[in-house]
């Protein structure tokens, strides 16, 4: 409530260039904190654009509409006119941060639909801010629209939040393949792969991306840290370049290229202490790598394949650099910087989960169950009855009748 009465004070006196977050997050404003993502936004610098220079920004905004609708994306939630430029929202439901590169990837495509509209490919990362509604644009060009103001409201400004797009549906409907189509891509795949070779050993398929991947990697090293640091998570001299310059090339797969290096810098901070200079200059390679990335650059790997720049670790690698302990893994459940024995446990516990979630019994119950079966079958065999009788009589397979009376006999 203080901060709600800080923001209407500072409104009320027209106190310019005031700015908001639109994400929540851990503690500081970056995305090694983020905690949920709530909207998807584009950030039109409108003004940019000769056509549309002296322009009204209700003119700007429902010929971005029609751009929008005839791309089969939906309406935004609203739009604020932010003195010279436009800033359109889609509120949606709240996802974790495990979520960043499907949002990352709606972020782009948007950013493409609106660039006849001048929309700012660099104001695309989640730890983005945007001027608030009612505060002044000290930089406005024009006089009469140096008010942030609304310019589009989807519904009513009190069941804005209510009506939020689900995440997943919106996703579904922006991107070029829904979810469930590329699932079925994968398995297809999967499939072809596996007639190739079918003398192959069995794998849990796997449906991790570049950038889910290095999502993950992020945040187990970031649970690693809390674990052996305590809650500052803040690591002593001896061990800080190394664990930050495996989180420091996750980093670089998830930011966009532009604020690559405000997030390394800002994850050194908290982690190790460093100035923004000392970040930049230790983390130099992590940063050039990723400079050339966005130029589009390649380079070719050791198995002489052309590649993205940007540094790569598979989990085993940065489990022996990091030296993780089994005992650590489970300790700070870990998901994806784990060993064999870790990563059969916890497919277990992914397969025990999914099958509660589709009904299935514990197998306590399921063998108390089968176990009742056999001594009902036993007492009708005493009785008489043959296995095919039993079978009907219970309404289940001569199978499982078979396997219950040998259960129940031992």
């Amino acid at each position: 409530m203080r901060h709600v009465e800080l923001a209407a004070a500072m409104l009320e006196a027209e106190t310019p260039d005031l700015y908001v977050s639109q994400q929540s997050f851990w503690t500081w404003r970056r995305i090694a904190s983020l905690k949920h993502l709530g909207c998807l936004y584009a950030d039109l610098d409108y003004r940019k654009r000769a056509k549309w220079a002296d322009s009204r920004p209700e003119d700007v905004l429902w010929s971005a509409m029609r751009v929008l609708d005839d791309e089969n994306v939906p309406p935004p939630s609203y739009a604020l006119s932010t003195g010279n430029g436009l800033c359109l929202v889609w509120l949606h439901s709240y996802v974790p941060r495990a979520a960043l590169p499907r949002w990352s990837a709606i972020q782009k495509l948007l950013a493409n639909v609106l660039d006849a509209f001048g929309s700012d490919k660099n104001a695309l990362d989640a730890a983005r801010v945007f001027r608030v509604a009612g505060s002044r644009n000290s930089r406005a060009r024009d006089w009469h629209n140096e008010i942030v103001r609304p310019v589009y409201l989807r519904d009513s400004p009190d069941r804005l939040r209510l009506g939020a797009y689900a995440f997943d549906d919106l996703a579904d409907q922006i991107l070029p393949l829904a979810r469930a189509d590329l699932v079925s891509l994968r398995a297809e795949r999967a499939k072809r792969r596996a007639e190739r070779d079918a003398t192959a050993s069995r794998k849990p398929t796997k449906y991790l991306t570049v950038a889910s991947y290095y999502e993950s990697v992020l945040t187990d090293l970031q649970r690693l840290r809390h674990l052996r640091h305590g809650e500052d998570g803040a690591i002593p001299q001896g061990g800080r370049d190394e664990w930050l310059f495996i989180a420091s090339c996750a980093m670089a797969h998830l930011a966009p290229a532009a604020v690559v290096a405000r997030e390394i810098a800002a994850l050194a901070m908290e982690a190790a202490g460093w100035n923004e200079r000392e970040a930049h200059s230790r983390m130099s390679a992590v940063l050039r790598r990723a400079e050339a990335s966005a130029r589009g650059e390649t380079i070719i790997d050791p198995r002489g394949e052309t590649v993205d720049p940007k540094y790569r670790f598979k989990a085993g690698t940065i489990i022996e650099r990091l030296e993780i302990s089994s005992n650590e893994m489970e300790a700070a459940n870990l998901r994806v910087l784990v060993n064999q024995d870790r990563r059969r446990a916890l497919n277990t516990v992914r397969t025990r989960e999914s099958r509660h979630r589709r009904g299935s019994k514990p197998r306590s119950e399921a063998q108390a169950a089968r176990l009742a079966l056999g001594a009902r079958a036993l007492a009708l065999e005493a009785q008489g009855a043959t296995v095919s009788e039993i079978a009907q009589t219970e309404g289940v397979s001569t199978f499982q009748v078979s396997k219950a009376m040998k259960e129940a006999r031992e």
